[in-house]
């Protein structure tokens, strides 16, 4: 049992423990406001007995250990040059006004709000060009590059940017001319912009040429080739091949043909200036890239057909399984793959042959219908497939001349575009849904285009030695042609273009 005194001081201690100093005299009420020490008080407005730190307000600070040891509500550190996303020493994490202007804290790092040019935050109205912020001025035009940033200032839905403006200018062909005479001709790369401006890739230009290969720029604009060296690869060139995006952006790939190459590269120009990546592909054969709707695109073969594409800046890849071999892809606007491959063994003395596929994931699973069967073996290349705006699939193979096939009418139909010729060959399909082909036979190079009376053949260049031919359109519907005439040390690569 306690002692009597024993309970007189207790009573006391409670007393105090709301109502006296540090010096043991009564203190008034601090109206619902915590304490120096922490500890509970009791509300002078309704008598409510408030948690520490209360104050009917839920987002307070929590209570920490002060300096001088006692408890105490917790004071966030974040101005004494903390980075974005270090801690604020009371168990938070300081998120917000350590960046730079024009940038935000996300996810504990500095992004820009906008635009990242090489580490410098880009304003709501500016672009990165040449590796600076720039302002564009499109005041006077709606399509087109602007003439202070060359940043591109619209697009045209039809017809092409003529002046800055879209407009449906008469067709005008361009007889054959040099591109370039590269010491050796490879696969070289074509890709037309809004503007109807032929852009190519190659390598191996005499262009201050030192002995390594340069990869080499060249946008034709009022008649003449302007060119830039943007990379440089080893004695034995490159592949390439290229697009353009909806902005007039180029995005290419190419793979160096030596085993000193190094990897496959990634190239665009998107930013305002060339930037380069290394996709992850050693080891890949029949490497193909497309890249017309802003991303890089590589089909390759792996124990199968494989798709490589960058997904918000990391290289992602996913499994198509066989398809067959010699395939070729195109990618339609909602993302889907369409593929054209041939299957089985030829053998003509044994009766065995080739057949054409198509196959596509559209629906969601892989379908496949057979095109045609080939009754010759001797094919130059896969065939080529595009698929138009309508969606409709255009096919363009080698059997015993030049072949077309399309889908057009629900079911495939098959046609000779030339059956007397044949060699390597590239499809367009320009935005009437009417094909284009370029094709090299008999060593010379001959465009063709579909009409409402069938193909209309012509005879581009007439040289013995032209091969590796490819084809592009514009708005207005014209043809863009590339191609090589690999001469005994004389190799030019040639550019021309045919209207429909």
């Amino acid at each position: 049992m306690r002692e009597p005194w024993t309970w007189f001081a207790l009573a006391a201690l409670a007393f105090c423990a709301g109502n006296c100093g540090d010096d043991g005299t009564s203190s008034p009420q601090d109206d619902g406001t915590v304490a120096d020490d922490g500890r509970a008080e009791i509300d002078a407005d309704d008598g409510e007995t408030d948690a520490p730190g209360a104050d009917g307000d839920a987002d307070a600070a929590p209570d920490a250990t002060t300096d001088d040891g006692e408890d105490g509500p917790c004071v966030p550190v974040c101005d004494d040059g903390r980075i974005c996303g270090a801690t604020d020493d009371c168990g938070g994490t300081c998120m917000t006004g350590w960046c730079a202007a024009g940038s935000t804290c996300t996810d504990g790092s500095c992004t820009c709000d906008d635009v990242d040019c090489f580490g410098t935050c880009c304003g709501a109205r500016e672009v990165c060009a040449t590796g600076t912020c720039c302002a564009p001025d499109c005041a006077a035009r709606t399509c087109g590059l602007d003439t202070r940033c060359g940043s591109p200032c619209g697009t045209c839905t039809t017809g092409i940017c003529d002046g800055g403006t879209c407009g449906t200018p008469a067709c005008t062909p361009v007889a054959p001319e040099e591109v370039a005479r590269p010491y050796r001709v490879h696969r070289n790369a074509l890709a037309v912009d809004s503007s109807g401006l032929p852009h190519v890739l190659y390598s191996g230009d005499t262009l201050d040429w030192d002995g390594s290969y340069r990869v080499v720029h060249a946008v034709r604009s009022d008649g003449a080739w302007a060119k830039q060296i943007i990379d440089t690869v080893d004695q034995w060139g490159a592949n390439f091949w290229a697009d353009t995006d909806t902005a007039d952006r180029v995005h290419a790939g190419y793979f160096p043909i030596s085993t000193e190459g190094g990897p496959p590269r990634y190239a665009t120009n998107a930013s305002g200036t060339w930037l380069f990546s290394w996709p992850p592909l050693a080891g890949a054969t029949d490497v193909r890239f497309l890249g017309a709707d802003g991303r890089p695109h590589y089909f390759y073969a792996e124990s199968g057909w494989r798709h490589l594409t960058d997904v918000d800046g990391l290289w992602t890849s996913e499994s198509l399984g066989y398809l067959g071999g010699d395939c070729s892809f195109d990618i339609d606007p909602d993302g889907h793959v369409h593929a054209a491959c041939l299957e089985g063994v030829c053998d003509l003395p044994r009766g065995y042959t080739e057949t054409l596929v198509y196959q596509t994931n559209a629906s969601g699973d892989w379908l496949r219908t057979n095109v045609a069967d080939l009754a010759d073996c001797m094919r130059g290349g896969p065939s080529d497939v595009k698929v138009d705006s309508s969606g409709t699939v255009h096919l363009a193979y080698i059997d015993s001349g030049m072949r077309y096939a399309t889908n057009a009418g629900g079911s495939w139909a098959v046609e000779d575009l030339d059956p007397t010729r044949r060699g390597t060959h590239a499809l367009a399909v320009d935005g009437t849904g009417r094909p284009h082909v370029v094709f090299a036979a008999d060593g010379r190079t001959f465009y063709a285009v579909r009409g409402s009376g069938g193909w209309r053949i012509d005879d581009v260049d007439a040289s013995s030695t032209s091969n590796e031919p490819v084809i592009r359109t514009d708005g207005i519907g014209r043809a863009h042609l590339l191609y090589s005439l690999d001469g005994s040390g004389d190799s030019r690569l040639m550019y021309a273009a045919r209207c429909p």
